[in-house]
């Protein structure tokens, strides 16, 4: 939605006010989103100092560092005594990006690597106070749902009858499941329960999400389904408008990871 340079100088002096983000959103009827953009590109057309980029030695000795195991306060106070200033912060956030860009990598030449990638996934939903579980079969590939259930519990041996439909149907395909390690998919005992040994016994690759990138992805993706949810028909509030909202946020993370994979390709 573009704004008028009124609408503009307006979310501009209501924040000088002290009006939170919330109050300013409902006032001009856009997005907290869009009231965050308008603040940010102001900020950045501020007269000011113009911040100094990070040489590419730098930004390799960094992630070399962190590889070798160094603390960010280490990896900081080797680079003060190289003639370099920067913050414990930036410090953390060039480790941070290397390791989005470096996961962005290994899911897409994934995805290169097999016929279809299905995400076997388990979020906790918040449903009148009550922790509720959504089970997620989703095409990665196509960043498309499947399968979908929402309920207070979730047996394991219904999950596993659900991913044999799946794999079914995409007989003949080169197929690679990922698992979320949430409740009741990991095992609670050793390195195998039903499930694993059940896909080890049909010959199906599988993987556990285990990259702390996509675990935040996934419980972002909680927070706002829990936020968004009709609490009172919550299963015809996903069946029209839930689907729908899953879809469009995977697809933008999986275009986000895209650009990141290019932009490390361009340096």
């Amino acid at each position: 939605m573009k704004l008028k340079p009124e609408d503009v100088e307006k979310i501009l002096k209501l924040r000088e006010s002290g009006m939170k983000l919330d109050e300013i959103a409902a006032v001009l009827g856009v997005s907290r989103r869009r009231v965050l953009q308008v603040l940010k590109t102001k900020q950045i057309k501020t007269p000011g100092r113009k911040k100094k980029k990070l040489s590419l030695e730098t930004i390799n000795t960094i992630v070399s560092l962190n590889k070798m195991g160094h603390t960010i306060d280490e990896i900081h106070n080797h680079l003060l005594k190289m003639g370099v200033k920067i913050s414990r912060y930036k410090v953390w956030s060039v480790i941070r990006e290397h390791r989005t860009k470096q996961i962005s990598g290994e899911i897409l030449q994934t995805l290169l690597d097999w016929d279809a990638v299905v995400g076997v996934l388990v979020l906790h939903i918040t449903l009148k106070e009550q922790r509720n579980k959504l089970l997620l079969i989703v095409d990665v590939k196509n960043c498309k749902i499947l399968l979908w259930k929402l309920a207070e519990s979730l047996r394991l041996k219904s999950i596993i009858d659900t991913i044999d439909d799946i794999l079914e149907y995409l007989k003949g395909k080169r197929t690679l499941i990922l698992l979320s390690r949430t409740p009741p998919l990991v095992p609670t005992r050793g390195k195998d329960n039903k499930l694993t040994r059940h896909l080890k016994n049909l010959g199906v690759e599988y993987q556990w999400i285990t990259s702390e990138e996509l675990i935040r992805i996934q419980k972002r993706l909680s927070r706002r389904v829990s936020k968004e949810i009709s609490h009172e028909n919550p299963h015809e509030w996903f069946k029209t408008r839930g689907v729908k909202l899953v879809e469009a946020f995977y697809l933008s993370c999986l275009r986000q990871m895209i650009k990141g994979v290019d932009k490390n390709e361009s340096v």
